[in-house]
């Protein structure tokens, strides 16, 4: 957020800013970001406004009330595997390989959860 913001402070945030920072995120990002992920992005933006306020950093509303979400990359299409497939998997898989195929396929976790969790562990 500082390098998108720059010399901003957070108690000169206006909701102009906020709107600046989604929209340029949206643009920018080499990831093609989903509207559901900007959604999130304003969202923790939002609470890290909302904590700032209760500190008593912020005195005004919430500047990021009101912030527009621009269109995001189009949802893609999602494959599921048949049980019957994974437990071929499974079979032929061992050790960390073989949980991290379970984890995905029985949990529903998402692919950046799933990172999370097993990296966080190696």
């Amino acid at each position: 957020m500082k390098q998108r913001l720059g010399t901003v402070r957070l108690r000169d945030f206006r909701p102009v800013y906020g709107e600046r920072l989604i929209h340029d995120i949206a643009r920018q990002s080499d990831y093609h970001l989903s509207r559901t992920t900007l959604k999130h992005i304003k969202s923790f933006s939002a609470a890290s406004s909302h904590y700032a306020r209760r500190q008593g950093v912020l005195s005004n509303a919430n500047p990021l009330q009101g912030v527009s979400i621009p269109r995001g990359a189009e949802p893609q299409d999602t494959h599921a595997y048949s049980l019957e497939q994974i437990t071929g998997m499974l079979a032929v898989l061992s050790g960390a390989a073989r949980v991290l195929v379970a984890t995905a396929a029985f949990t529903g976790l998402r692919r950046s959860e799933i990172l999370r969790t097993f990296l966080g562990r190696l």
